[in-house]
C-alpha cells in the first residue's frame, strides 16, 4: 500500500506493521524534522509561510498548516477539533499533552533537558539512546546495540 508522504514520520502507524513510522529522523524539540531529505531545521520555520524550507521540493513544513495568523511559527494541533489550533513551541514534548489530540506530545525523540538522541536496532523496528548502545545491556529486542562493542 502507498501512502503520501505527509503521513511518513508523522507519529501515527498507518502501516499496520509500522514501517511509516520506522527510520524517521531524530531531531531536537526545538527542530522540525524534514521526512525526505533527513534534515533538521529550526521550528520556527514550520508553517511560517515561506514554502519549502527543507529544500528537498516535498514543501511538508508548510503542508497542515493552520491559515490562523496566530499560529505562524508555532506547533499546529493538526488532530485537534474542540482544543487550540496551536501552542509554543517549547511546550512541544514536554511530556504533557497540550494539545487536545495530544500530538504535541507524539513521535517525540528527545526528552525535555536531555540530549538523548536515539539509535535504530538492526530490526529497524526499535530506537534505544546512544546512552544504552554498549552498557552492556541488550535494549533492542534483536540485541544489536550490543552486537559489535569493543
Amino acid at each position: 500500500m502507498c501512502l503520501p508522504l505527509s503521513k511518513r514520520c508523522d507519529g501515527h502507524m498507518d502501516c499496520a506493521d509500522g514501517d511509516d513510522e520506522n527510520n524517521c529522523p531524530s531531531c531536537a524539540r526545538d527542530e522540525f524534522a524534514c521526512v525526505k531529505s533527513g534534515e533538521c531545521i529550526p521550528a520556527e520555520k514550520r508553517c511560517d509561510g515561506i514554502p519549502d524550507d527543507c529544500k528537498d521540493g516535498s514543501n511538508l513544513d508548510e503542508i497542515g498548516c493552520s491559515r490562523n495568523s496566530t499560529c505562524v511559527g508555532k506547533y499546529n494541533c493538526h488532530l485537534s477539533h474542540s482544543g487550540p489550533s496551536c501552542v509554543e513551541w517549547d511546550v512541544h514534548c514536554d511530556g504533557k499533552a497540550d494539545c487536545d489530540g495530544g500530538e504535541d506530545e507524539m513521535n517525540c525523540r528527545q526528552n525535555k533537558g536531555v540530549n538523548d538522541k536515539y539509535l535504530l536496532c538492526e530490526n529497524q523496528k526499535q530506537s534505544v539512546t546512544k546512552q544504552q548502545w554498549c552498557d552492556g545491556t541488550a535494549h533492542c529486542a534483536d540485541g544489536s546495540d550490543e552486537k559489535y562493542c569493543y
